[in-house]
């Protein structure tokens, strides 16, 4: 830590160590003033302090505050840049707006390679015009687009062909189009229903390949139980299916609040047409029914997938021992499945009714309800013979005691060599 006078081995000692640094999560602290990082920026001839630093995670306090521009320089790839203030609409927006576009202008040309960036609290149209002089940009992340001008200045960022935005609070687009996005290749998007289908009726992404789409209801009174006929328009609505027949991949979030309990091909049938996936993630929210037979239709929809992930509230109506069978036969390409459950309580067969399938390499369920363990685990092994079993990283869901065993039941047969 350096204080005081600082000393030449003190300092040698300081750049030697901020050479080091790669990765940095500033958060503030009013205990340093901004006159610190000016200072040590002098000493060091101003050059950036971290020389070698290639992700910066940054809360900006102040649109006034240059402490930023002391530290970073071309070595960085990624910066999330989180601007902690009031709603750009409030107060001395305007002359706010602008020093804030001075920053982020300046933080361009100190660090012009960047190829990520994660924007917070950066909504005025004429600050986010900064973003275009990163000309290495790729992945751009905006947390809410409230103007169309905003959206406007987004869709103009050529170099960017990975995009993550929310347009829930998207206002005054009624008629008009966006054009743009021309190298867009992977879009996440969220909003509601009108946002989203204005979104996709005004914009035309023709590189796109790998979509997901977080669909966020606003409930009142009228509209808190729909049945799932309503929920299947909604997402037939947003034309998807017909705009990227070959889409790569898609992911869905929507929650469902109706009162009768639908299969989890009723969310899915909408998305028959998309031939070509090769990845389908879809969280219904709520509860779903999911039969053998369900995941046998969803092999002969999607046969080119390598990656299924379904997540819902699992009922009474699981899938049973046979789903390994159908997963094999069906998903010739498949290499990681995340289902909700499976149960099967009845006698395991032996031996299994398919021939081995080598590709599948991940398997998670978060409940498994199994008569045998030892005999399941077995039928598993022979199914899939380099499946390594997982347990789900999603925090507000426990995996149940048995599938726990089982995983624990492959460690060893692929633990590494010592």
């Amino acid at each position: 830590m350096l204080g005081g006078n600082v000393t030449a081995n003190e300092w040698k000692r300081f750049q030697h160590y901020a050479g080091l640094v790669h990765i940095c999560v500033h958060d503030y602290d009013p205990m340093i003033d901004p006159s610190v990082y000016l200072q040590l920026s002098l000493r060091n001839d101003h050059k950036p302090l971290l020389p070698n630093l290639r992700y910066l995670k940054w809360q900006q306090r102040s649109c006034t505050s240059t402490e930023l521009l002391h530290i970073i320089g071309p070595s960085l790839r990624r910066l999330d840049f989180d601007f902690a203030s009031s709603s750009w609409s409030a107060g001395r927006a305007r002359r706010r707006e602008y020093a804030l576009k001075v920053l982020l202008d300046n933080a361009c040309s100190r660090a012009p390679n960047v190829v990520e960036l994660y924007l917070e609290g950066v909504h005025h149209p004429d600050t986010l015009a900064a973003i275009q002089g990163w000309k290495q940009l790729r992945h751009l992340s905006q947390d809410s687009v409230v103007e169309f001008a905003a959206l406007e200045i987004l869709s103009n960022t050529e170099s960017v062909t990975s995009m993550w935005m929310d347009i829930a609070h998207l206002r005054e687009v009624n008629e008009k189009n966006c054009i743009g996005f021309m190298n867009l290749e992977t879009l996440s998007v969220e909003g509601n229903l009108r946002s989203l289908e204005w979104f996709f009726s005004a914009t035309h992404l023709s590189r796109l390949q790998h979509l997901s789409v977080f669909l966020d209801e606003d409930w009142n009174g009228n509209d808190r139980f729909l049945d799932i006929d309503t929920y299947r328009r909604r997402l037939e609505n947003l034309q998807i299916h017909v705009k990227y027949p070959k889409l790569k991949s898609f992911k869905l979030r929507v929650t469902y609040r109706g009162e009768a309990i639908p299969t989890a091909l009723d969310y899915i049938q909408p998305l028959y047409a998309l031939k070509d996936l090769e990845a389908l993630d879809v969280d219904f929210g709520g509860q779903a029914h999911l039969s053998d037979s369900n995941l046998e239709e969803l092999a002969r929809r999607f046969p080119k997938l390598r990656s299924l992930k379904l997540d819902h509230v699992f009922t009474d109506v699981e899938p049973s021992i046979r789903v390994l069978d159908i997963l094999a036969r069906g998903f010739p390409f498949l290499e990681e499945v995340v289902l909700p459950s499976v149960c099967h309580m009845g006698l395991i067969p032996d031996p299994p009714c398919t021939t081995p399938h080598f590709r599948l390499r991940r398997m998670i369920f978060f409940r498994a309800m199994i008569s045998d363990r030892a005999r399941f685990s077995k039928y598993m092994r022979r199914v899939f013979p380099n499946v390594v079993p997982a347990l789900p990283s999603l925090f507000y869901r426990r995996p149940c005691e048995d599938w726990c065993l089982i995983v624990d039941s492959f460690r060893p047969v692929h633990a590494p060599l010592i």
